[in-house]
């Protein structure tokens, strides 16, 4: 199957996404394998979340790699952020989403998070400490799987 990204308003992008039963099915593994295929090869992507392909299910993958050249890779399954930092960080420049193209907005997460779940890549279970903007991003992709989008964070500061 091929999936495609899909936009808002689509609804299943606020759809509170489900969890993935292990092991995987062939069509989650090919699902994983396209939505991290698809951060890899975009100029600006580095994280996407299933609702994002239109299928709602507990899955992200990142891909980021850092100005020492150290890339992150993740393709998750069931991915739960238990420990949270009490310091806040902010993008420089705003968040952007795929599935919002037109949106730019200063988001204020946490700056230091634990990212566990099951990460296909390792063909185990995981426990990630993300800092920064790496934490950003698993925040948004996690925000993604609970129906939260970019733009209720806008509304949200009105």
């Amino acid at each position: 199957m091929n999936y495609e990204l899909i936009q808002y308003p689509n609804e299943i992008l606020e759809t509170v996404c489900e969890e993935v039963k292990l092991p995987l099915s062939k069509e989650d593994e090919e699902l994983l394998n396209q939505m991290y295929e698809y951060i890899k090869t975009h100029p600006t992507a580095v994280g996407l979340a299933a609702p994002q392909f239109g299928v709602a299910k507990r899955m992200i993958v990142i891909r980021h790699k850092d100005v020492e050249g150290t890339t992150f890779n993740c393709k998750m399954v069931n991915p739960r952020i238990v420990v949270r930092g009490a310091r806040t960080y902010t993008v420089p420049y705003g968040e952007s989403c795929l599935s919002e193209p037109d949106m730019k907005i200063p988001v204020k997460r946490h700056k230091e998070i634990l990212l566990i779940g099951y990460d296909t890549i390792k063909k185990a279970n995981v426990t990630y400490t993300l800092m920064n903007f790496r934490a950003a991003i698993a925040q948004h992709e996690v925000d993604h799987l609970n129906g939260i989008l970019l733009h209720t964070y806008k509304e949200n500061a009105q």
